[in-house]
């Protein structure tokens, strides 16, 4: 069954390390078997502060 992770940040970097931080958790908890199905991006701007944010379904084999 897919599961959905969702982040939001203010910067591109920010979101790349969250990213990285999340992926290399959920390696190491399932035995290196997690297979991304989608990932999503984009980019707006609110009130004048930028917000990154991705989506990434994923599931684990």
């Amino acid at each position: 069954m897919a599961k959905v992770k969702t982040f939001e940040t203010e910067s591109i970097q920010e979101l790349e390390q969250k990213i990285n931080d999340w992926l290399r958790a959920e390696l190491i908890s399932n035995n290196h078997k997690v297979n991304i199905k989608a990932l999503s991006h984009d980019f707006f701007k609110e009130r004048s502060k930028n917000i990154v944010s991705a989506v990434i379904v994923y599931e684990y084999v």
